[in-house]
């Protein structure tokens, strides 16, 4: 009968444990989804803090997941403070935790940092290889979010480097890629791709639309575009504000209030 209870008592004893354990995880969770929404907002010393906080509890509980998720936040900040040797720091702790848990999801989160902080600095030879990494392993991974998301990446590398019926074809599957994953999805974001591939395609009339278009959608969905991305939004803000003529501008702007993503699509990626 002692044993029995002594065995009984243990497995309470577990399970009040699990349930710890559990509620720690969660928090932590909670705590990286707040750093996310602070780090959208544009509020990156705090979305910093808060990733800290939750990669502590990931390497304390020795949680792969928590950890990497963690360390991939982190990754966003250092880029968005333009910090090459926290990312450098990260990174190596990504590829050793890529070989601990044998999760080549590391591996790629890794490749797609490094390939965004290439392109903010303009070494597109670079941004492109580990593009083209990113883009294997999260397809070998299955990963179509992020496969998805590289077609986007690498559309501004190969406009930049004068490939623009590639950058084409890359913005357009990026689409089509969208589109699979959820049919019904409006994806606000990919505008930053077509005003850029406008841009690089001498249509600066386009550009301009679409930028503005993008930039109204974004204030509704209090979106702040990453910082990689934010740098050919504001090229082309620069460049119609001091080439178009003021009545040209009030004129994109009339019809760019009303555009969807789908009729953005249907307008600029038809060919």
């Amino acid at each position: 009968m002692k044993s029995v209870l002594s065995f009984l008592f243990l497995i309470i004893l577990l399970s009040c444990s699990n349930k710890d354990l559990n509620a720690k995880i969660n928090n932590a969770y909670s705590i990286l989804d707040s750093s996310y929404v602070e780090f959208r907002a544009g509020n990156n010393d705090i979305a910093k803090t808060l990733a800290n906080n939750a990669l502590s509890v990931g390497l304390e509980l020795e949680n792969d997941t928590l950890t990497g998720d963690a360390l991939m936040s982190l990754c966003r900040t250092a880029l968005r403070d333009r910090d090459n040797s926290a990312l450098e720091n990260y990174s190596d702790q990504l590829i050793e935790l890529a070989t601990k848990s044998n999760d080549r999801t590391w591996e790629m989160v890794r490749a797609h940092m490094n390939a965004e902080m290439a392109r903010m600095n303009n070494d597109l030879e670079r941004a492109a290889e580990l593009y083209d990494v990113s883009l294997r392993i999260s397809d070998s991974i299955g990963s179509k979010g992020m496969y998805a998301a590289e077609h986007f990446n690498k559309s501004f590398v190969e406009a930049a480097r004068g490939n623009i019926a590639e950058a084409h074809n890359l913005v357009k599957r990026y689409y089509q890629i969208r589109k699979e994953i959820d049919p019904e999805s409006e994806d606000v974001y990919g505008l930053i791709a077509v005003s850029n591939l406008l841009f690089h395609k001498n249509d600066l009339h386009g550009a301009a639309e679409v930028s503005m278009a993008a930039r109204r959608l974004f204030k509704e969905q209090n979106i702040v575009p990453d910082p990689a991305d934010e740098k050919p939004l504001k090229k082309v803000e620069e460049d119609y504000k001091t080439t178009l003529l003021q009545e040209t501008q009030d004129s994109l702007k009339i019809s760019s209030a009303t555009m969807t993503v789908d009729s953005i699509i249907r307008k600029y990626l038809k060919d």
